[in-house]
């Protein structure tokens, strides 16, 4: 019978005949492989590797073989051979003969005289063709698992293998929501006082009135003799005051102008919304008619300025900001397409009459930016006149 060898290769250590030691680097002085305890190394040829589960399975399998191979049964009946002349015949039975089993032999003195002496043994007949294998039989049950062969000795640590190229970077993942918004900062210190405005012309002096008639002189008294120096006499009657001149018109007052300041805290700025603030130290909010700076002197606004600030610039898309008057009107300042971190949105050629408690706010319309601006702060003011 021809021994057929299988070569097979460790599925756990691949062949290298070493694996991994889980103890290291956690202990330094362990080595980083062991033997690879899952093979069985032939003496004979030390390249060839066994795994221990393969050869179970190959045994189990032998022996489900082995216990399914069909035996014939056992004859339950005898050919008669107690007739002379009988002929030969294989038969067609396929059970088997029991050892003790006999055909009998015919009565003494039947066919005339006693039976002769025993002939030769007569030669070996050609062996039968082999019978058809019965039916498989039921699997019988399974045996007790054998003793676990002792772990082959620990090999040497192999090599290590050579890192793997870095993979490809991956799309940059979608932008994610908004955050909320930071806790308030501190109140930022207030900005210098602005430069008091010229004073207004002095109204005309009104016409100074005419002069009242001189009253009339009273009478001389006639000299007396001269003598002895008399007493005082009584002091005269005082003439009539002259009349009052009529007052003069009253001259025009002077200009009277004044700034009214507007601020916003520290944002970052979200594409496509529309903000208001007014004097109150927060941010910007997109709620309008909460920010309302109002007008206590009626006069028209002639100009402004709002000075913006980012740390981060972002891109120039258009952005403008206009001033909302009673939350119904809105007049532009300025729309300005830049990149830069200073952005100043100036109108010196405003003509908006406001009358005493209305209010204005500073509305902000903001684009979709390619990038966006950060860490914005707005200071400004309006000249009214």
């Amino acid at each position: 019978m021809d021994i057929i060898k299988i070569r097979q290769v460790c599925p756990k250590c691949k062949g290298t005949k070493t694996i991994p030691n889980p103890a290291w680097p956690e202990d330094p002085e362990a080595p980083e492989e062991i033997t690879c305890d899952s093979c069985y190394i032939s003496e004979k040829d030390p390249e060839l590797f066994f795994d221990v589960t393969d050869i179970m399975t190959s045994l189990n399998s032998i022996k489900d073989t082995v216990e399914n191979i069909e035996v014939p049964e056992a004859g339950d009946e005898v050919s008669d051979g107690t007739t002379s002349g009988q002929i030969p015949a294989i038969g067609v039975s396929e059970k088997f003969a029991r050892e003790d089993h006999a055909h009998g032999t015919p009565d003494a003195g039947e066919g005339g005289g006693p039976p002769g002496p025993k002939g030769d043994k007569g030669d070996k007949g050609d062996t039968g063709e082999q019978g058809i294998p019965g039916a498989k039989g039921d699997t019988g049950d399974q045996g007790e698992q054998g003793v676990p062969g002792a772990p082959g000795a620990k090999g040497d640590t192999g090599d290590a293998g050579v890192d793997g190229a870095p993979g490809a970077k991956g799309d940059t993942g979608e932008r994610g929501e908004q955050g909320y918004p930071g806790a308030k900062g501190d109140t930022g210190t207030a900005g210098a006082k602005g430069d008091t405005g010229e004073q207004g012309e002095a109204g005309a002096a009104g016409t100074p009135g005419a002069k009242g008639d001189t009253g009339d002189t009273g009478a001389t008294g006639s000299p007396g003799a001269k003598g002895d120096t008399g007493d005082t006499g009584a002091q005269g009657i005082q003439g009539i005051q002259g009349i009052q001149g009529v007052k003069g018109d009253t001259g025009s007052a002077g200009v009277s102008n004044y700034t009214l300041f507007v601020q916003a805290l520290t944002s970052s700025p979200t594409d496509a919304q529309t903000v208001y603030f007014g004097q109150l130290p927060k941010a910007p909010t997109t709620t309008a008619n909460t920010s309302k700076v109002y007008i206590r002197k009626a006069g028209s606004i002639k100009m402004a300025q709002i000075y913006c600030y980012s740390g981060t610039a972002g891109t120039n898309e258009s952005w403008s900001l206009y001033i909302r008057l009673n939350n119904t009107t809105d007049t532009l300042i300025q729309t300005l397409t830049v990149a830069t971190n200073e952005r100043i949105f100036t109108n010196s050629s405003l003509d908006i009459t406001v009358a005493a408690g209305s209010y204005i706010e500073i509305k902000g319309v903001q684009p979709t930016w390619s990038t966006n601006p950060a860490t914005t702060i707005y200071s400004g003011y309006l000249y009214i006149e």
